[in-house]
């Protein structure tokens, strides 16, 4: 039934969706109350990426990226506005889905010496899988502006990689 309400975009039925994702003790009952709502309104499902509740978050992450491999642009795209832990989220779903089009944003969390350095680590080894020659001058310039040496090190591996492809 709660899944069949998002299948029939049952927009009376979001309070109650809601009231699953914020209050019932089962983890498969919320996530599935969470993908109909995300189905009914992604605008109310995206709320609960802000959620203090970290399963409620996770949950929420996880249903925005089943409803759709294209959120994680938005994701991407919103990756200053969430906490360390949801951002390694973010970043695992750009691994198991990402593809080069991505490699301009991980550049962007690489350069930026603000972010956490574990998930500018993330971030880099990321465009060593899916990167390509288009980052490379950017990378140079990480390099040689990097005072970290782990992440100057990890820049230089991904380097060597790339120009080995």
């Amino acid at each position: 039934a709660i899944y069949g309400v998002g299948v029939k975009n049952m927009k009376e039925a979001i309070p109650a969706l809601e009231e699953i994702i914020e209050k019932d003790p089962d983890p498969t009952l919320k996530r599935i109350a969470a993908y109909s709502l995300g189905r009914i309104d992604k605008d109310k499902l995206l709320e609960y990426l802000s959620s203090q509740n970290k399963e409620i978050r996770d949950i929420a992450l996880e249903t925005l990226v089943k409803l759709d491999k294209k959120n994680i642009d938005y994701l991407i795209e919103n990756f200053d506005d969430f906490d360390i832990d949801t951002k390694f989220k973010i970043l695992f779903y750009v691994e198991k889905y990402g593809k080069p089009y991505y490699q301009d944003k991980l550049m962007n969390i690489a350069e930026n010496k603000d972010e956490n350095s574990g998930i500018r680590k993330k971030a880099l080894t990321l465009i060593g899988k899916i990167g390509n020659r288009e980052v490379e001058n950017r990378l140079w310039g990480l390099y040689y502006s990097e005072r970290d040496e782990k992440i100057k090190k990890i820049v230089k591996d991904v380097i060597e990689k790339i120009e080995g492809e």
